[in-house]
């Protein structure tokens, strides 16, 4: 599957566990492996299961899915959804509306989907997609690759040796700790890149423009490398 787009290897991966499809929910105390959806706009139910590998699909409104252990794939639909995963690989797809997605524990796959959307990873080396909209990404700890999509975006690395593709828009991109490095093209609009944290002695972080660099963008504690 490493060919395929990362939402046709997401789905691809979806094929091959149990779904477990979750109206709503009830939420009981954080352990064990309950998975638990709420659908705030809908009628309200709520399952258990202890497969340690499943998927979670959540409903077309409002929903908070929160999974506990293991690896789980969770597939949120439309609405403005809250996805928290738990410990193990992870994936999590927002679709669309504004979503809240937390990677957590282990090395995870997030997806913002459409819309304005916060996705975050956790404590592994995670990959964090934002896709189309105004979103706020975050790697938080671990070795990231963050993905930007299209729109005005937000973007922390934030601890950990971070790899950041903006993508187009007007963004903003913080690598913070680590030895960064941000992937851009000259997309025709002002990008405003702090590519390490400013703090003596930390090193530069590195920015790798593809073809030529853009001259509008604004670079802060940067070492530039063009490639064509």
């Amino acid at each position: 599957m490493g060919s395929l787009p990362p939402r046709a290897r997401l789905f691809a991966a979806l094929a091959t566990v149990q779904t477990i499809c979750l109206a709503a929910v009830a939420v009981p105390a954080f352990s064990g492996a309950t998975t638990t959806v709420t659908d705030t706009t809908g009628a309200h139910a709520s399952d258990a299961r202890t497969a340690k590998r499943s998927v979670v699909q959540g409903t077309m409104g409002n929903d908070t899915i929160i999974t506990k252990r293991y690896g789980q794939r969770v597939l949120a639909l439309a609405g403005d959804d809250y996805i928290r995963l738990g410990s193990g690989d992870d994936a999590a797809y927002g679709e669309d509306g504004n979503d809240w997605l937390h990677g957590n524990d282990g090395n995870d796959w997030i997806y913002g989907g459409g819309g304005n959307d916060h996705p975050q990873g956790g404590t592994g080396n995670d990959h964090v997609y934002g896709g189309p909209g105004d979103d706020e990404l975050d790697g938080d700890q671990g070795n990231d690759w963050i993905y930007g999509g299209d729109g005005n975006d937000s973007i922390t690395g934030d601890e950990g040796d971070d790899v950041i593709y903006p993508g187009p828009g007007a963004d903003e991109v913080y690598g913070e700790e680590g030895m960064n490095k941000i992937v851009a093209t000259d997309d025709g609009v002002r990008d405003d890149f702090f590519c390490n944290q400013i703090v003596v002695p930390a090193p530069p972080g590195v920015i790798v423009y593809i073809g030529h660099r853009d001259p509008l963008d604004a670079l802060r504690n940067c070492k530039v490398v063009i490639k064509n």
